[in-house]
């Protein structure tokens, strides 16, 4: 049976979260060598809610209640130091990946002081535009090494494959991918 390659990084720029507004990119996965290997879809939300807001409403950042007691956005996130702030990475899927290496792919990565790996489901085949529809939530309490972390340091996040050896199926369906989402997710809180 073949073994699960690192396919590819993906370095995340957070510098945007500074301004407290949302990233929302399709960027190159770059393996080993520095070559572009495919594209990772994704976008990391920050919000107050506990659920991230729907729609045009994540493009405007992060909305507080004023001093006049209207609504008004925060356009500095060290406004909010000592508050704590959801961020909810989407991973949607990755496009154009090597064909021969792209059978059960999945993402791998950790945000700010977490000492664990998070991952996607693997999609299950071979999917060279595989749909991960993963969405996790972070909470963090803005404190100064947060916000030196935003406006210095990426995220990183690995994509890994497996390589094709002729027997592999297609991929599954998105909806499958959430359904397995729920059962990876509970499986690593049960290995805490």
């Amino acid at each position: 049976m073949a073994v699960p390659l690192e396919l590819g990084k993906v370095r995340l720029l957070l510098d945007s979260l500074v301004h407290a507004l949302p990233i929302q990119e399709s960027t190159a996965i770059l393996n080993h060598q520095g070559k572009e290997v495919g594209k990772l879809l994704l976008k990391l939300v920050p919000h107050l809610t506990p659920e991230p807001p729907e729609g045009d409403a994540e493009d405007d950042g992060i909305e507080i209640e004023g001093e006049d007691g209207e609504p008004t956005f925060v356009d500095q996130l060290d406004q909010l130091i000592g508050r704590k702030v959801n961020f909810t990475l989407f991973i949607e899927g990755a496009r154009s990946l090597p064909k021969d290496q792209s059978v059960d792919v999945h993402i791998k990565y950790r945000f700010f002081l977490d000492d664990r790996w998070h991952q996607t489901v693997p999609v299950q085949g071979k999917a060279m535009n595989p749909n991960f529809n993963h969405r996790k939530t972070f909470s963090v309490v803005v404190t100064t090494e947060f916000l030196e972390y935003i406006g210095t340091q990426s995220m990183m996040l690995q994509v890994w494959g497996t390589p094709d050896d002729g027997t592999a199926k297609q991929g599954r369906s998105a909806r499958q991918s959430i359904i397995s989402q729920v059962a990876i997710d509970a499986q690593l809180k049960a290995e805490e």
